[in-house]
């Protein structure tokens, strides 16, 4: 069980037994009755604040994966863009094999086509929904 689980048995089991000794008309009700709507507006401020600091978690953790995969979309474009600034095609010895080599370098960019444009969407995402570092993010 969840510590807000628990915190919301225990805080109605006690505002039960707050309503409860209210009803048999308790010396001190109006102090319980008091204590108990105090306890609840706490517990409403303490879930609100919990809801909020989830919500901020689950925000950094979709920046994390962000940066996690434009690192590697940036590191796997750097790798191949020495594969394409690659001047040998000049040399003509092995042109078959250079061929070769370069159809499968279009092939392995056509490939990661949709990881990048999947990169690039999500980045757009959390631009478009005001996410907290969305300067960082462009």
């Amino acid at each position: 069980m969840t510590e807000s689980c628990v915190l919301y048995v225990y805080c109605q089991a006690l505002s039960d037994t707050a309503a409860r000794l209210t009803q048999m008309d308790h010396y001190a009700s109006d102090e319980i009755a008091s204590t108990s709507s105090s306890i609840k507006q706490k517990q409403s401020k303490l879930l609100s604040q919990a809801r909020e600091r989830y919500s901020n978690l689950e925000e950094s953790l979709s920046l994390q994966q962000f940066l996690r995969d434009a690192d590697e979309a940036k590191s796997w474009m750097s790798e191949k863009s020495k594969v394409a600034g690659d001047e040998t095609y000049r040399d003509p010895s092995n042109l078959e094999v250079k061929i070769q080599q370069h159809q499968d370098f279009e092939a392995e960019l056509q490939a990661n086509k949709g990881r990048i444009d999947a990169v690039v969407q999500t980045g757009r995402e959390l631009r478009d929904r005001q996410h907290f570092a969305a300067e960082r993010i462009e």
